[in-house]
């Protein structure tokens, strides 16, 4: 219409990347995948050329996202594994964990709770991977304030 992209098609870039979905306007809009030319790849929603709504993002490292995006950021409830398997489940506030979520390492520690610019922020409880526990406040990454270990 008028000059511009609308409804379903393929653009291949220069690159290599690809662009398999529906436009509007010119711009990536509706259910898509784009698939860069190193090797990651995001398939979802898209508004405006923007990932929005739900969406799957995966990374030639073997990292993945699953979950909400807002302007073309992790936005929302998501999961997250990095390449060496440890996850995150919870929320995201443009790109970084924060609010509530549970993060577990690869060697069995896990934390469940508040989380502020991708750190430990608040709240929450720790567990190490003998099984012992902190339940108590975190400022930046730290234990600061109350807390109560248990063996």
């Amino acid at each position: 219409m008028n000059g511009k992209k609308c409804g379903q098609g393929r653009m291949i870039h220069v690159d290599g990347s690809t662009f398999l979905g529906y436009w509007k306007d010119d711009m990536m809009h509706g259910t898509g995948t784009y698939s860069h030319s190193d090797g990651a790849q995001y398939e979802g929603e898209w508004q405006n050329d923007q990932h929005h709504g739900m969406g799957k993002e995966t990374w030639e490292d073997g990292a993945v996202y699953q979950g909400q995006y807002e302007n073309g950021k992790k936005h929302g409830t998501g999961r997250f594994v990095w390449q060496d398997g440890s996850t995150f489940e919870g929320s995201f506030v443009r790109n970084k964990m924060e609010g509530t979520g549970s993060y577990q390492w690869t060697d069995g520690r896990k934390y469940n709770g508040e989380w502020q610019d991708n750190m430990m922020h608040g709240f929450g409880i720790f567990t190490f991977e003998d099984g012992r526990q902190y339940h108590g406040s975190y400022v930046n990454d730290k234990k600061e304030g109350q807390g109560v270990f248990t063996w």
